[in-house]
């Protein structure tokens, strides 16, 4: 996953490996957290959901999931 930001003349890219972020520990943790902010998904269907990121980045193959441009010149873009 990519996260590009360009703002104020500057760039910023930030990159998230896919297959660090999406495994059972991150599962188990994101699942406690959003447990605590009052949604209701166990571990099993976030890992599940995981598994389908992971899927739909091959399919995507590098095409934005969400591409931004503010009115001030922000830009946000972020590919799987």
């Amino acid at each position: 996953m990519r996260i590009t930001v360009h703002s104020d003349g500057r760039r910023f890219f930030i990159p998230f490996p896919t297959g660090l972020i999406a495994n059972r520990l991150t599962a188990r943790i994101a699942a406690k957290h959003l447990k605590k902010s009052g949604v209701d998904l166990s571990a099993k269907d976030m890992h599940r959901f995981l598994k389908v990121l992971k899927q739909c980045r091959k399919a995507l193959n590098g095409e934005p999931l969400v591409e931004v441009k503010d009115a001030d010149g922000t830009y946000v873009k972020i590919t799987i």
